[in-house]
C-alpha cells in the first residue's frame, strides 16, 4: 500500500513538473513587438523574427524584445527631451545648434543583423548615428545658408541620416524634420539688420521702377498730346491756306474782269488814257456814299 502511495506521489511529482514546463515554455509578445528566441542554456540567440502572440518556445528560453511600430527621437531644449540640441560648426567656423526630431522603425527582416551587432542598446547608436551625419552636413554651410536656407539644409541632413541608418542598421527613417536653428546672438541681430537693409534697398527699387513707370507713361501721353495738337494745328493750317486761296483766287477773277471792262470801254468810247482815268473818277464819286470827300483839283 505504501508502495503505491509513493507511485502516486511521483506521478504527481511528474505530472506537476511537465505542466510548470510547458507553462514555462510559453511566452507572449505585445502588440507592436518583435522578438528574438533567447536560449539561457545555451547563450545563443535564434535567427527566427516572432511577431506578437502567444509562442511556445522551450522553458530555458525567452525572448529578446525589440519594437515594431515607429518610434520617435528628438534633439529639442524642452524639458520632455531625452535628448539636447545638436551642437555643429558652420563652414565659416560659427557654432550652431539643431532642434531636429525623426522617427524610426526597425525592418523585421534586418533585425537579427541589428541585435548581433549592436545588441539591445541599438537606441543610442540611432543618436549618435543622427548626430554625426548632422554634423558631416552643417560643415558644408555657412551660418547665413542655414538663416535663409533651413528647409533645404534639413532635406539634405534628412537623406543623409536615412541612408546612415539603413545602411549600417537596417533602420527606416519614415520622417525626419530640421524644426529649428539657433544661431549665435551677435549674428543673428545682424543678419536682421541685413534683411531689414535688404527690404529697405528693395522698396526703394520698387518705388524707383514705379517712378520710371510713371514718367514713361506721362511722356507717352506728352507725345499723344503732341500728335493731337500737331494734326489739330495741321487741319486748321491747311483749312486757312484754302480759305485763302479762294479770297486771292476770286478776288484776282474781280480785278481781271474789272481791268477787262475798262479796256472794253477805253476801246469802245475811244478814251484814251487820261479821258478812261476822268472816267473812273466819276465812277468813284458817283458811287460813293459817305458823308465827306475831299477832291483834289489840279
Amino acid at each position: 500500500m505504501a508502495d503505491n502511495q509513493t507511485i502516486l506521489a511521483c506521478v504527481g511529482v511528474i505530472i506537476v513538473g511537465v505542466v510548470i514546463l510547458v507553462v514555462m515554455s510559453f511566452s507572449s509578445l505585445e502588440y507592436a513587438e518583435y522578438g528574438l528566441e533567447y536560449d539561457k542554456m545555451w547563450k545563443t540567440v535564434g535567427t527566427s523574427v516572432y511577431t506578437a502572440g502567444i509562442h511556445m518556445i522551450g522553458p530555458m528560453s525567452s525572448f529578446v524584445k525589440y519594437p515594431s511600430n515607429a518610434k520617435t527621437i528628438e534633439f529639442s531644449a524642452t524639458d520632455s527631451s531625452t535628448h539636447g540640441l545638436i551642437e555643429c560648426r558652420t563652414s565659416d567656423g560659427l557654432k550652431v545648434e539643431l532642434e531636429v526630431t525623426f522617427n524610426y522603425e526597425i525592418q523585421k527582416e534586418y533585425l537579427y543583423d541589428l541585435y548581433m551587432n549592436f545588441g539591445e542598446n541599438y537606441e543610442g547608436f540611432i543618436v549618435n548615428a543622427a548626430i554625426d551625419e548632422t554634423s558631416k552636413v552643417a560643415t558644408n554651410y555657412t551660418a547665413y545658408n542655414f538663416f535663409v536656407n533651413r528647409s533645404d539644409i534639413g532635406e539634405v541632413v534628412a537623406e543623409y541620416v536615412k541612408l546612415r541608418m539603413n545602411k549600417d542598421m537596417g533602420i527606416l527613417t519614415t520622417f525626419f524634420k530640421l524644426k529649428n536653428v539657433d544661431l549665435p546672438d551677435d549674428f543673428e541681430d545682424a543678419l536682421q539688420q541685413t534683411q531689414v537693409k535688404k527690404q529697405d534697398i528693395e522698396k526703394a527699387e520698387a518705388e524707383k521702377s514705379k517712378a520710371i513707370i510713371q514718367m514713361q507713361t506721362n511722356v507717352t501721353k506728352a507725345v499723344e498730346n503732341t500728335k493731337i495738337i500737331l494734326n489739330e494745328a495741321y487741319g486748321t493750317s491747311n483749312a486757312t491756306t484754302s480759305a485763302s486761296k479762294s479770297e486771292v483766287k476770286t478776288y484776282n477773277y474781280t480785278e481781271r474782269n474789272t481791268i477787262d471792262g475798262f479796256k472794253n470801254l477805253k476801246t469802245s468810247a475811244n478814251l484814251d488814257n487820261e479821258g478812261l482815268l476822268n472816267y473812273i473818277k466819276a465812277q468813284i464819286i458817283q458811287n460813293y456814299e459817305g458823308d465827306n470827300m475831299i477832291i483834289s483839283i489840279s
